[in-house]
């Protein structure tokens, strides 16, 4: 699928864009000083940014490899939190890889998964906070750069304020879902926010040479019903296969998908008509967004200003003490987050443990009997019951794993659910106040809030290994008649017990680990949000009393600048939304409706 609701915008008025956005920065502070110049930047550059996201194992990176025609996304790892690798036009190909202390290095194309996946750079010890892949690939010429980004879906940790940033650095979102699973209830959450920030979403539905041809009409069928309800119209969607697409493009060994060369060829026209002009409307919405926060907060200044120094004084007062309010609140909802986490914890823990205690000794017991019906040398049938064991405890820890996955994860979008409808409500009651004591109109922003998984459960199973158990494997291994096999059989038996624990009790920790994880990135969303929502407005009227107390003579002096700045940001906001006139949405249909 490939849709949007904004209107084409001529590519004669990228100049005009540009000196918007250049009188935008002479009014921006240091917060948004950053922010403003990227702007700028990709305005003069032309450079639209398409981030390819979906839960984790859709096949993000082997949909963007095909779309390169040949791998260089490492693909069957989970990528790392917060190190989008960007993937532009370049010549030499290589990687520039940027740390958190702000240095850089350029390797080649090889060393890419060293910074970029779990098992080369676990749990991110390299500190990579960016990653960018310069390519000579076809597609990318034009300015566009794509974005593989970290898989969502079990929602068990937090994004990270990068992984957060990444979207609002966003244009157009490559959304990837596939036939395994269908489309989640986390996936939903997931498509409502990309498409607020997304000026267009294009949408494929892979690994459909995983079903026959019947069950990918009715999963294709499925997903639009899903993605016509979460947008608001009829939405194509193109079933695709890119693990043959890529097989084919690259040694054409593999048997070509017609349905993916029909979207290419619509990927591709897309680019070439209107990927510009939703640039321009994606750049002139975010700085809109810049421009209305600049008058707000210049607005409160002014109205605050307008008081006397009684008036300000005592509406001042009032306006601390919401804040004061909020503060504590904001203190009790988030302790709420923290027992909240701790009570999934403890009540996982006992889960596991009832799940011990009621199919342990039966498991441990079918392990044991399976000794009467093997052949051969003891130390053979012990070695073959420990591995029947260890495939029975993996898939009863996994069935139970995957259970516990979709009730914690609903546990958890609750909790995020309610800290983010408790947040909606300090941030507007803080700037309630400052409109009813200062006069000022300020729309409620929106919030944001997701949940994401990071990397994927391992299993231990192997042996123990030390010189006392192997000495009690010899011995017991050479016990004569039944005797050895009873006691091979009473080994195996305690054996799969110690086995089940264990897995249970890294499951547990794993558990554990993600959700405290979930607290922590809670906390610090309701910081940067109610900073956003709430803080800057705050923060200016609290400004201007401050300035009143040390220039008090000089409170008609102080209006000017004020007053000016209001205008001027008005006005900036009315230049972008000149960009944004809307019309009917334009998309490419699937051609496959099946």
């Amino acid at each position: 699928m490939v849709t949007g609701g904004s209107s084409p915008i001529a590519v004669g008025t990228t100049a005009a864009l540009t000196e918007v956005l250049d009188a935008l920065h002479g009014l921006v502070d240091d917060r948004d000083r950053a922010s403003v110049e990227e702007l700028q930047r990709r305005a003069n550059e032309l450079r639209l940014r398409v981030l390819v996201v979906g839960e984790a194992k859709r096949g993000k990176s082997t949909v963007l490899n095909a779309l390169l025609g040949r791998t260089v996304l490492p693909t069957g790892v989970v990528p790392l939190t917060a190190v989008a690798t960007t993937v532009r036009h370049g010549s030499p190909e290589g990687v520039e890889v940027v740390f958190a202390d702000g240095s850089a290095q350029n390797e080649a194309l090889a060393a890419l998964p060293l910074f970029v996946t779990e098992r080369e750079n676990p749990h991110n010890v390299r500190r990579v906070t960016a990653v960018t892949v310069s390519l000579d690939a076809p597609l990318l010429v034009g300015g566009v750069e794509f974005v593989d980004t970290p898989g969502t879906g079990s929602v068990f940790e937090h994004n990270t304020v990068e992984a957060t940033a990444s979207l609002t650095r966003m244009d157009v979102a490559l959304f990837v879902f596939s036939v395994d699973p269908p489309v989640t209830a986390a996936e939903r959450d997931w498509l409502r926010q990309v498409r607020r920030d997304a000026v267009r979403v294009i949408c494929v539905l892979n690994k459909v040479d995983y079903l026959a041809e019947t069950e990918v009409v009715e999963a294709a069928a499925f997903t639009r019903d899903i993605l016509a309800a979460e947008l608001g119209h009829d939405a194509p969607l193109w079933p695709v296969s890119a693990r043959r697409a890529l097989a084919a493009a690259e040694d054409g060994a593999g048997v070509g998908d017609p349905q993916w060369d029909a979207f290419l060829d619509a990927l591709r026209h897309y680019l070439a008509t209107h990927a510009r002009d939703d640039l321009g409307v994606s750049i002139a919405r975010r700085g809109a967004a810049i421009a209305r926060s600049c008058e707000e907060e210049a607005a409160a200044s002014l109205a605050a200003l307008a008081l006397d120094d009684q008036q300000l004084a005592e509406r001042l007062g009032q306006f601390r003490a919401h804040i004061d309010l909020v503060s504590r609140d904001r203190l009790d909802a988030v302790a709420i987050v923290d027992a909240s986490v701790e009570r999934l914890i403890t009540d996982n823990a006992a889960q596991a443990d009832e799940l011990f205690r009621t199919v342990g000794p039966t498991l441990a017991d079918e392990v044991a009997s399976r000794a009467e019906m093997l052949e051969g040398p003891l130390r053979q049938i012990e070695e073959q019951l420990i591995e029947g064991a260890g495939d029975r405890i993996r898939e009863t820890v996994e069935q139970w794993r995957s259970t516990r996955t979709e009730e914690l994860a609903a546990a958890v979008v609750a909790m995020d659910r309610q800290l983010r409808e408790h947040l909606d409500r300090h941030i507007r009651a803080v700037r309630d106040a400052a409109s009813d004591l200062f006069d000022v109109a300020l729309p409620a922003p929106l919030t944001v809030g997701r949940l994401v998984e990071t990397r994927p459960f391992r299993y231990a199973l192997g042996p123990d290994i030390g010189q006392t158990e192997a000495l009690a494997a010899s011995v017991r291994t050479h016990l004569p008649g039944k005797l050895g096999l009873r006691q091979v059989q009473r080994y195996t038996r305690d054996r799969a017990l110690v086995l089940l624990d264990r897995q249970l009790g890294r499951v547990r920790a794993d558990f554990a680990e993600r959700l405290r994880e979930t607290g922590r990135q809670l906390r610090r969303v309701v910081d940067t949000e109610y900073d956003a929502g709430a803080g800057r407005i705050a923060a200016a009227v609290e400004a201007v009393a401050a300035q009143r107390q040390h220039h008090a003579e000089q409170a008609g002096a102080l209006r000017g600048p004020f007053e000016a700045k209001v205008e001027a940001a008005r006005s900036v906001g009315l230049s972008f939304e000149t960009f944004l006139r809307p019309s009917g949405p334009t998309q490419v249909d699937d051609g496959a409706k099946g």
